[in-house]
């Protein structure tokens, strides 16, 4: 018969069991903690380390590593996720993007050495309200409605849930499932939305940046059982050094709902290339299925967006100096003149991509230029 184990002591089955893990987890150097009295001396082997094919012996202490944990646990994505806000850099283009929790908000890229976005003089970015700046995503409602303006989306602290920052020799960290710089976030259903909005759903917002271009990528998702609509946009706020100079194209023909006159008028735009000229701007286009020019002196932006992001609305509150009008235009992709139907189960999907130029290069490409 077996003697009984003395108590306070393992079996040796567990014993056996806690020394095979010990020996593998050096291999990922993870720190591990033992009661003082079951702490191996330095050197020790492992009972299995003589056997053929068995794990390689220990070399040191169970005793906590310091700085293997600092240095190994403060690389993993955990850590990357908490950072708020979000910085994406593109080691080859030097392209950088800040994007915040709140309301998933993107607020800079920054491509050749200056800012595409703009960010308003009366914006605050402590969650208190939406951020007046970048690109907020107006969602499930644009403009007024039942709920409140531009919907909830903007107003809340979306979750983090994965990022992968590529570096310059092509290396990823913080993930290992793409090859963009990129970051997601999600955002669900809870009481808080309920009250406002008695819908289930899912939101998941991506940001990519790569190749001289950012691109953004919103999924609705209906997780319930009823069917829901919804309107939405990108409120995208682009930076100009001038509004009375900058034009935009790509608009010709298409009808568009005036609503800087009450009531509301429709018409169809008769210009190429469109300008401010000195009053406040509101208009929805429909139907905008090709790419949106924004020409900005030697600067300008791309916009190409999918068959789903379906109106393109400018803004601009002219003569506002408040709001900082001088020196911003919003054109703004979404799906607004007829609402989107989703029914349990069911999702939406869309993706816009902006592409800064400056003297006919990509911006990235002309700021190398200039350092010649």
């Amino acid at each position: 018969e077996r003697p009984p184990a003395m108590p306070g002591l393992p079996s040796s089955r567990a014993m056996l069991a806690l020394l095979v893990f010990a020996d593998g987890s050096m291999a990922y150097n993870m720190p591990t903690v033992l009661p003082a009295h079951r702490r191996p001396a330095a050197g020790v082997q492992s009972p299995l380390s003589g056997r053929r094919g068995a794990l390689a012996p220990l070399r040191m202490s169970f005793v906590p590593d310091k700085k293997a944990m600092k240095e190994n646990f403060s690389k993993i994505p955990d850590h990357i996720r908490l950072r708020d806000p979000v910085l994406l850099a593109d080691g080859t283009t030097k392209d950088k993007c800040e994007i915040h929790s709140n309301g998933a908000c993107l607020t800079s890229y920054t491509a050749g050495g200056y800012d595409v976005l703009f960010r308003r003089p009366d914006a605050v970015f402590d969650g208190s309200k939406p951020i007046s700046g970048g690109v907020p995503i107006c969602w499930p409602q644009f403009g007024p409605g039942d709920i409140q303006q531009h919907g909830f989306a903007r107003n809340l602290k979306w979750e983090c849930v994965d990022v992968v920052q590529k570096t310059a020799n092509g290396m990823n960290q913080g993930s290992w499932i793409a090859d963009q710089n990129r970051v997601v976030f999600e955002l669900m259903d809870s009481e808080e939305t309920r009250k406002m909005w008695n819908r289930q759903f899912k939101a998941r917002y991506e940001v990519k940046l790569e190749g001289g271009s950012v691109s953004l990528s919103l999924r609705i998702e209906n997780r319930g059982w009823e069917t829901f609509d919804f309107t939405c946009a990108l409120h995208t706020y682009f930076a100009v050094d001038d509004i009375d100079a900058c034009s935009i194209s790509g608009l010709k023909d298409k009808t568009y709902v005036d609503k800087t006159v009450t009531p509301a008028v429709s018409k169809t735009e008769t210009e190429s290339v469109f300008k401010v000229n000195g009053a406040p701007v509101e208009r929805i286009y429909a139907d905008v299925t090709g790419p949106v020019v924004l020409k900005d002196g030697a600067k300008k932006v791309i916009i190409r967006a999918d068959s789903n992001w379906k109106d393109v609305v400018l803004w601009n509150p002219y003569g506002n100096d408040a709001m900082g009008y001088k020196n911003f235009i919003c054109i703004e992709n979404g799906v607004i003149n007829e609402p989107v139907t989703l029914k349990g189960g069911e999702m939406w999907y869309s993706e816009v991509s902006f592409t800064p130029y400056k003297d006919s290069m990509p911006a990235w490409a002309a700021a190398l230029a200039e350092m010649d």
